[in-house]
């Protein structure tokens, strides 16, 4: 049975809900660095650097999680449940960039890459979108479209052998054919890579990363509501 929330007067459920590995709403009180997974998984993910809860800006409730060029939040090292090497995926967000990426600069999103040989990771550089496997381009790089000081829905998919990147319902960049790898030992991560390099200066709202479907395949309307169950 699919659980439901009542969302003001509506019943909200997700028909993907048992393919979700991580679900994150971030309304902890202000300056947590302990997060609640609301998904089925129930993970658990540690914060890293000066990543915590923060009540100054959220795209929904009251807060949101803020990165401020210090860290992320991972968990998860060899689960399953992370493991994208073959079938669907998708990874999504709402993303407001505090700052954007200038010069040599990597903001990464989210990753599951060991920054040494494998794994997926998704990141902003010089004004562009990057979907990479490590150092082989998933997708062709294209820009992002991103200003400082605004929400976006940003997400990252694989539909059979096609990746996309969107950015409020729209493919910003695409490709197909290449392989995703795995990394022995390596957690998934949010707002950084792993051993917290690259991290992103931004806030995040409404993490949900769902492991063997692609659910947009496609331009689509970009949520207006939180992920719900």
């Amino acid at each position: 049975m699919i659980p439901a929330l009542q969302f003001g007067r509506r019943a909200i459920q997700d028909p993907h809900w048992a393919k979700v590995s991580l679900l994150m709403h971030f309304e902890e009180p202000d300056e947590s660095t302990t997060f609640i997974d609301h998904g089925p998984k129930k993970k658990s993910m540690t914060a890293a650097g000066t990543a915590k809860t923060d009540n100054g800006a959220a795209k929904f409730g009251s807060a949101s999680l803020l990165i401020a060029e210090s860290g992320g939040i991972f968990g998860g090292a060899d689960d399953p449940d992370f493991n994208f090497s073959a079938g669907d995926f998708t990874w999504e967000s709402f993303y407001r960039p505090t700052a954007l990426p200038t010069g040599g600069d990597f903001d990464a999103l989210f990753s599951r890459s060991n920054n040494t040989s494998d794994g997926p990771w998704l990141f902003l550089f010089n004004g562009n979108a990057y979907f990479r496997n490590h150092l082989t381009e998933l997708v062709t790089p294209a820009a992002h479209g991103m200003s400082a000081g605004v929400w976006y829905h940003i997400a990252a998919e694989r539909y059979g052998s096609a990746f996309n990147v969107y950015r409020d319902g729209s493919s910003i960049a695409s490709g197909s054919g290449a392989s995703v790898t795995e990394p022995a030992g390596t957690a998934f991560h949010v707002g950084c890579t792993s051993s917290a390099l690259h991290p992103s200066d931004g806030r995040f709202d409404e993490v949900r990363i769902t492991k063997g479907v692609a659910r947009y395949k496609g331009a689509f309307t970009a949520p207006t509501a939180p992920f719900w169950y």
